[in-house]
C-alpha cells in the first residue's frame, strides 16, 4: 500500500493528477477488500457471475467495528498522500 501512496505522490508532483487519483483509489480498494468478509484471507474473485452475488452477501456480514477499522485505514492512507508520504 505504501508503494501506491508514493506512486500517487510522484504522479501528482508531475501534474498527472488524474492518474495519481486512480493510483490512490486502487490502493484504497485493496485496503477495503483486505478487510471485507468476502475477502477474508485475501480470497480472489473467481470470475464467475454468481461470485458477485456471494461477494455482496458476505459484505452484508461486516460488523460495525470492522467498518470503522476499514474507514480508519482509508483515512490514514489518504493522509499519507496529503502529507506527501510523511
Amino acid at each position: 500500500m505504501v508503494g501506491g501512496v508514493l506512486e500517487a505522490i510522484r504522479l501528482s508532483g508531475e501534474g498527472l493528477d488524474d492518474l495519481a487519483l486512480q493510483t490512490l483509489v486502487e490502493g484504497m480498494h485493496a485496503i477495503m477488500d483486505s478487510t471485507a468478509p468476502a475477502h477474508a484471507g485475501f480470497q480472489t474473485w473467481d470470475g464467475i457471475d454468481w461470485g458477485i452475488i456471494r461477494h455482496l452477501a458476505y459484505d452484508e456480514l461486516i460488523m460495525p467495528w470492522e467498518l470503522q477499522h476499514t474507514a480508519q485505514l482509508i483515512r490514514d492512507y489518504y493522509r499519507r498522500f496529503k502529507c506527501r508520504g510523511q
